[in-house]
């Protein structure tokens, strides 16, 4: 997802909060656009986080 693609997307789901019409009264499913929101524009770094350790920089303590 380009840039620019991320700001429209970001610019709708604050206008929805913003917005007097709800899917629901209250803030959660406010809250729930949002987190919606920025797992969209960082899905890459999400399923592209590496968790492994490596090697090179491990520290013995021993």
């Amino acid at each position: 997802m380009n840039k620019a693609m991320k700001y429209v997307l970001l610019a709708l789901a604050l206008l929805y909060v913003v917005s007097p019409v709800d899917m629901m009264p209250g803030p959660v499913d406010d809250v729930i656009m949002l987190a919606a929101t920025m797992i969209l524009n960082n899905r890459k770094s999400f399923m592209n986080s590496n968790n492994t350790i490596d090697e090179k920089n491990v520290i013995d303590e021993a």
